[in-house]
């Protein structure tokens, strides 16, 4: 999992607590990331259905640089009345680490040995 450093308290005490949503979203120069899989993340489920779309994501454009395949997938809500949300970066996770190797371990005086015994070791 990868993180990203949020802004520090002292970067945020110019805002005011009197600023609209919108403002804090320009002063930061967030991104709402768009959600191409659903209109409305809220409902009521009623007959006469209210909608909206309340539930969002933000990111920055340093987010944006860093990962360029983000994308924001709504879930299915079995029994929530708002969608949980997905986040996709995009990054693989995990996985094996590739070999590397170093020029230095070749003059290693014990490297031909213990080549040879790692080659003859059963491996499961």
């Amino acid at each position: 999992m990868r993180y990203f450093t949020l802004p520090k308290e002292e970067d945020c005490r110019h805002l005011s607590h009197n600023k609209t949503s919108t403002d804090w979203i320009s002063d930061f120069s967030l991104i709402d990331l768009p959600l191409p899989n659903l209109q409305f993340t809220r409902s009521n489920f009623r007959e006469i259905a209210s909608c909206s779309k309340l539930d969002r994501c933000f990111v920055n454009p340093e987010w944006m640089v860093k990962l360029p395949k983000m994308n924001l997938t709504g879930l299915l809500r079995p029994v929530l009345d708002h969608c949980p949300l997905f986040v996709n970066s995009s990054l693989p996770i995990g996985g094996p680490t590739p070999f590397r190797f170093e020029k230095m371990w070749l003059h290693h005086k014990d490297f031909k040995l213990n080549i040879s015994n790692w080659w003859a070791e059963n491996v499961p």
